[in-house]
């Protein structure tokens, strides 16, 4: 703004009209005010890379709707395996290891819950596939741990009515199949079901020779150092440590395997495993979809580093998750029960996991 000429025509006028002017004050002016400097928003971190299929096709390719529509007795649609089994139970899924390893897992359904208060649901109608490409080692595991001498394998109990499940290698694809609601003339031609729904498996191409599996950045300890003995016998729970899981073999267990993903356990010596450690290495974006999904805080911990995590979910039992990287580490203790609260041995637990995973054992 020009403000000089208006001053001195001011000073004119006071001057004619015989009005004294003002004597200046030798006082400095007040300090001109700044504006306060703009806050800066700290940037969120970048997304955790999901993992990729080297599939070459997709669900719906695989098993065609006009299939779903023959096979099952009621119409069905697409749905979100890895949401539908976070929100039941907010931990590591087992067939998230074939998302791993660049297989697909496929869920179709009616809607229906597949079990009630009062037992299983006869409404629920469904088709499950996990399809996991490399698969011949791990086929040849599967086959022998359950003497399947053909490359494929039906089971339709028949205490279950309308269920039914295959195992099938097709090339170089492990194939895992289960339909609940399958309907009575497709059940009753059961080979000839199982032909329709693996043709279009069958006539897969090869897997993507360039997919590269997701990395685990650090590197995570091994399943012996994932607990401490001393901090163990402190705790109160002598034993030792080791590989863990279940009896049984499948195309999931394979593919957490060749991840090196497989359970470790911490057993006493005369008893049962009271502690257990899961991982998915590279599995940082399914811990976050879990931890929105059950909407658990972030917990403080020792050790963590920037944009890494920790978060409590309980539903039957309770599991401490950690967020070290680009992996997802899952720990349950057997003495939390569901107190919806973190103790301090399960605590002093993780936080060595993480030491261990940044300094070394």
């Amino acid at each position: 703004m020009r403000t000089a000429p208006l001053l001195a025509g001011a000073a004119a006028l006071l001057a004619l009209t015989g009005c004294a002017t003002a004597t200046p004050s030798s006082s400095p002016p007040p300090p001109t005010a700044t504006a306060a400097p703009e806050p800066t928003e700290t940037p969120a971190p970048e997304p955790h890379p999901e993992a990729t299929s080297r599939v070459p096709a997709d669900c719906d390719a695989l098993v065609p709707a006009e299939v779903l529509g023959e096979v099952l007795s009621a119409p069905v649609s697409a749905v979100d395996p890895l949401e539908v089994t976070l929100a039941a139970y907010p931990a590591i899924p087992m067939h998230a290891a074939v998302f791993s390893r660049g297989g697909l897992v496929c869920d179709w359904t009616n809607g229906e819950p597949l079990s009630t208060p009062s037992g299983d649901n006869p409404a629920h109608v469904s088709l499950h596939l996990e399809l996991l490409p490399g698969a011949a080692a791990q086929w040849e595991k599967l086959a022998g741990y359950y003497d399947i001498e053909t490359d494929r394998a039906i089971n339709c109990p028949d205490s279950m009515p309308g269920y039914c499940d295959v195992q099938a290698l097709l090339g170089e694809y492990g194939v895992h199949l289960a339909g609940y609601g399958i309907a009575d003339d497709a059940r009753a031609d059961i080979e000839g079901t199982v032909d329709a729904l693996l043709a279009s498996i069958a006539d897969l191409g090869a897997s993507d020779p360039q997919w590269q599996a997701p990395r685990a950045e650090p590197e995570l300890p091994s399943c012996e150092a994932m607990f401490d003995p001393g901090l163990m016998a402190q705790l109160g729970l002598p034993g030792e440590g080791g590989p863990g899981g279940g009896g049984g073999w499948s195309i999931a267990a394979g593919a957490r395997e060749d991840a090196g993903d497989a359970p470790c356990a911490w057993t006493p010596p005369d008893g049962e495993p009271v502690a257990w450690v899961d991982t998915m290495r590279g599995g940082a974006w399914l811990a976050d979809r879990a931890q929105q999904i059950a909407g658990a805080p972030e917990l403080e911990l020792a050790g963590l580093r920037e944009h890494d995590a920790a978060f409590f979910t309980c539903r039957d039992s309770c599991r401490l998750n950690l967020v070290l990287g680009t992996s997802w580490i899952s720990l349950h203790v057997g003495f939390l029960g569901t107190t919806q609260e973190l103790d301090p041995n399960t605590r002093a637990i993780a936080e060595l996991i993480v030491s261990r995973t940044y300094d070394g054992a």
